[in-house]
Protein backbone atom coordinates (compact mmCIF):
# COMPACT_ATOMS: atom_id res chain seq x y z
CA UNK A 1 0.00 0.00 0.00
CA UNK A 2 1.39 3.32 -1.26
CA UNK A 3 1.46 6.38 1.50
CA UNK A 4 -0.20 9.93 0.62
CA UNK A 5 3.12 11.23 0.27
CA UNK A 6 4.51 8.91 -2.52
CA UNK A 7 1.17 9.36 -4.40
CA UNK A 8 1.95 11.86 -8.00
CA UNK A 9 -0.15 15.69 -7.39
CA UNK A 10 -3.39 14.61 -9.55
CA UNK A 11 -4.25 11.54 -7.17
CA UNK A 12 -3.19 13.51 -4.23
CA UNK A 13 -5.70 16.19 -5.40
CA UNK A 14 -8.72 14.15 -6.73
CA UNK A 15 -8.72 12.24 -2.68
CA UNK A 16 -8.38 15.38 -0.82
CA UNK A 17 -11.33 16.91 -3.62
CA UNK A 18 -13.69 13.85 -2.46
CA UNK A 19 -12.89 13.68 1.30
CA UNK A 20 -13.48 17.84 1.19
CA UNK A 21 -16.45 17.29 -0.61
CA UNK A 22 -18.26 13.91 1.50
CA UNK A 23 -16.80 16.46 4.71
CA UNK A 24 -19.06 18.93 3.62
CA UNK A 25 -21.89 17.38 2.66
CA UNK A 26 -22.20 15.88 6.37
CA UNK A 27 -21.81 19.52 7.86
CA UNK A 28 -24.08 20.63 5.60
CA UNK A 29 -26.37 17.78 6.41
CA UNK A 30 -26.00 18.30 10.26
CA UNK A 31 -26.21 21.92 10.18
CA UNK A 32 -30.02 21.53 8.26
CA UNK A 33 -33.07 20.34 10.24
CA UNK A 34 -34.20 16.75 10.14
CA UNK A 35 -37.92 15.90 9.15
CA UNK A 36 -40.00 15.62 12.63
CA UNK A 37 -43.16 16.72 13.51
CA UNK A 38 -42.02 18.07 16.67
CA UNK A 39 -40.78 21.83 16.95
CA UNK A 40 -37.20 20.45 18.65
CA UNK A 41 -36.58 18.27 16.18
CA UNK A 42 -37.21 20.63 13.56
CA UNK A 43 -34.10 22.44 14.82
CA UNK A 44 -30.64 21.67 13.15
CA UNK A 45 -29.02 19.57 14.27
CA UNK A 46 -26.03 21.29 15.74
CA UNK A 47 -28.61 23.87 17.61
CA UNK A 48 -30.14 21.08 19.30
CA UNK A 49 -26.48 19.58 20.08
CA UNK A 50 -25.76 23.38 21.23
CA UNK A 51 -29.21 23.60 23.69
CA UNK A 52 -28.51 20.29 24.97
CA UNK A 53 -25.62 21.84 27.50
CA UNK A 54 -28.00 25.30 27.51
CA UNK A 55 -30.14 24.45 30.60
CA UNK A 56 -27.78 26.21 33.10
CA UNK A 57 -29.62 29.26 32.21
CA UNK A 58 -33.13 28.14 33.83
CA UNK A 59 -31.54 26.52 36.19
CA UNK A 60 -29.77 29.57 37.10
CA UNK A 61 -32.84 31.50 37.09
CA UNK A 62 -35.21 29.19 39.13
CA UNK A 63 -31.95 28.81 41.74
CA UNK A 64 -31.85 33.17 41.99
CA UNK A 65 -36.04 33.30 42.44
CA UNK A 66 -35.65 31.14 45.11
CA UNK A 67 -32.82 32.75 46.71
CA UNK A 68 -34.62 36.59 45.88
CA UNK A 69 -37.54 34.95 47.76
CA UNK A 70 -36.05 33.16 50.58
CA UNK A 71 -34.07 36.71 51.53
CA UNK A 72 -37.43 38.51 51.22
CA UNK A 73 -38.78 36.31 53.80
CA UNK A 74 -35.91 36.21 56.04
CA UNK A 75 -36.32 40.11 55.89
CA UNK A 76 -40.25 39.77 56.29
CA UNK A 77 -39.33 37.60 59.41
CA UNK A 78 -36.49 39.85 60.79
CA UNK A 79 -38.83 42.58 60.66
CA UNK A 80 -41.42 41.14 62.69
CA UNK A 81 -39.34 40.04 64.85
CA UNK A 82 -37.51 43.36 65.77
CA UNK A 83 -40.44 44.98 66.06
CA UNK A 84 -42.48 42.81 68.02
CA UNK A 85 -43.38 43.38 72.17
CA UNK A 86 -41.76 40.40 73.85
CA UNK A 87 -43.91 38.23 76.13
CA UNK A 88 -44.14 40.22 79.74
CA UNK A 89 -44.68 36.55 81.29
CA UNK A 90 -41.82 34.72 82.70
CA UNK A 91 -42.45 31.60 84.08
CA UNK A 92 -40.51 31.18 87.35
CA UNK A 93 -39.56 27.44 88.85
CA UNK A 94 -38.26 28.93 91.72
CA UNK A 95 -40.61 31.51 92.60
CA UNK A 96 -38.43 32.33 96.31
CA UNK A 97 -36.02 33.82 94.18
CA UNK A 98 -37.21 37.18 94.84
CA UNK A 99 -36.41 36.28 98.31
CA UNK A 100 -33.31 35.06 98.73
CA UNK A 101 -31.35 38.93 98.61
CA UNK A 102 -30.13 40.39 101.71
CA UNK A 103 -33.22 41.36 104.55
CA UNK A 104 -30.62 44.30 105.67
CA UNK A 105 -30.52 47.70 104.32
CA UNK A 106 -33.85 47.53 102.50
CA UNK A 107 -35.87 50.96 103.49
CA UNK A 108 -39.38 50.42 104.26
CA UNK A 109 -41.53 49.57 101.79
CA UNK A 110 -39.44 48.56 99.15
CA UNK A 111 -40.22 44.94 99.64
CA UNK A 112 -42.52 43.51 96.99
CA UNK A 113 -45.69 41.59 97.87
CA UNK A 114 -45.24 37.80 96.60
CA UNK A 115 -48.67 36.72 98.02
CA UNK A 116 -50.23 36.71 94.47
CA UNK A 117 -47.03 34.74 93.22
CA UNK A 118 -47.01 32.35 96.09
CA UNK A 119 -50.59 31.35 95.66
CA UNK A 120 -50.40 31.00 91.82
CA UNK A 121 -47.54 28.77 91.96
CA UNK A 122 -48.86 26.86 95.16
CA UNK A 123 -52.02 25.87 92.83
CA UNK A 124 -49.99 25.33 89.66
CA UNK A 125 -48.29 22.80 91.72
CA UNK A 126 -51.20 21.57 93.53
CA UNK A 127 -52.95 20.78 89.81
CA UNK A 128 -49.96 19.08 88.50
CA UNK A 129 -49.69 16.79 91.89
CA UNK A 130 -53.82 15.82 91.77
CA UNK A 131 -52.92 15.28 87.81
CA UNK A 132 -49.47 12.73 88.67
CA UNK A 133 -51.66 11.51 92.00
CA UNK A 134 -54.94 10.02 89.08
CA UNK A 135 -52.67 8.74 86.28
CA UNK A 136 -50.64 6.53 89.64
CA UNK A 137 -54.11 5.48 90.95
CA UNK A 138 -55.46 4.70 87.51
CA UNK A 139 -52.22 2.48 86.69
CA UNK A 140 -52.25 1.03 90.22
CA UNK A 141 -55.84 -0.10 89.43
CA UNK A 142 -55.27 -1.40 86.42
CA UNK A 143 -51.92 -3.64 87.72
CA UNK A 144 -54.35 -4.45 90.45
CA UNK A 145 -57.31 -6.28 87.80
CA UNK A 146 -54.74 -8.00 86.00
CA UNK A 147 -53.15 -9.54 88.63
CA UNK A 148 -56.16 -10.77 90.32
CA UNK A 149 -57.08 -11.83 86.46
CA UNK A 150 -54.66 -13.88 86.19
CA UNK A 151 -54.37 -15.39 90.14
CA UNK A 152 -58.33 -16.52 89.53
CA UNK A 153 -57.66 -18.05 86.69
CA UNK A 154 -59.50 -15.81 84.05
CA UNK A 155 -57.47 -14.41 80.89
CA UNK A 156 -55.54 -11.05 81.29
CA UNK A 157 -56.59 -8.27 79.08
CA UNK A 158 -55.55 -8.91 75.55
CA UNK A 159 -54.35 -12.28 75.88
CA UNK A 160 -55.88 -15.01 73.99
CA UNK A 161 -58.76 -17.45 75.24
CA UNK A 162 -56.95 -20.61 76.51
CA UNK A 163 -58.83 -22.90 74.16
CA UNK A 164 -57.28 -21.29 71.40
CA UNK A 165 -54.20 -22.26 72.36
CA UNK A 166 -52.82 -25.91 71.74
CA UNK A 167 -50.27 -28.19 73.52
CA UNK A 168 -47.51 -29.59 72.02
CA UNK A 169 -46.83 -32.91 72.70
Amino acid sequence: MQALGNMNPPATAIILNLSMSRSAFAVYKFSRSSDGSSAESAQPWLTRMIKRYDDWQTRWADRNALHTKMIEQAGHDRNLFHNSQPSALVDLAFPEVFNTGSPYNVPAGHGANLDELIAHYKKKNAEQDAMTRARMEARTAELRQERNATLSGENPPGAPPFSAVTPTK
